[in-house]
């Protein structure tokens, strides 16, 4: 990800695995410095766990955008990404069900 996010951004957990997943969504307790080095210190009790996970590419349709790998997003894209999340969590579906995989295809 980006380090030079700043204290108070948004962190979405991606999940490297074919399908992609997303795992949490956390805050930063701090301003990033650059370096890759320095670990992201996250406010554990404004974490989202999203225990079933949530399947990369609906929430990419949900969006109406594909979220890059270590993207920043600001502004009407977080508002998109934020009711995205909200409507799979609505599901309650675990991403690692084939029927997920097509849903929206």
């Amino acid at each position: 990800m980006d380090r030079h996010y700043k204290k108070g951004d948004l962190v979405l957990t991606h999940v490297d695995t074919k399908p992609e997943m997303y795992i949490t969504l956390e805050v930063s307790r701090h301003d990033g410095d650059g370096s890759h080095e320095t670990p992201i210190l996250v406010n554990h009790s404004q974490t989202v766990v999203f225990d079933k996970g949530i399947y990369g590419p609906n929430l990419a349709r949900h969006c109406g955008f594909a979220l890059a790998r270590y993207g920043v997003y600001r502004g009407n894209q977080v508002r998109k990404i934020l009711a995205a999340v909200d409507s799979e969590l609505k599901l309650g579906t675990p991403w690692l069900t084939p029927g997920r995989w097509t849903q929206g295809m």
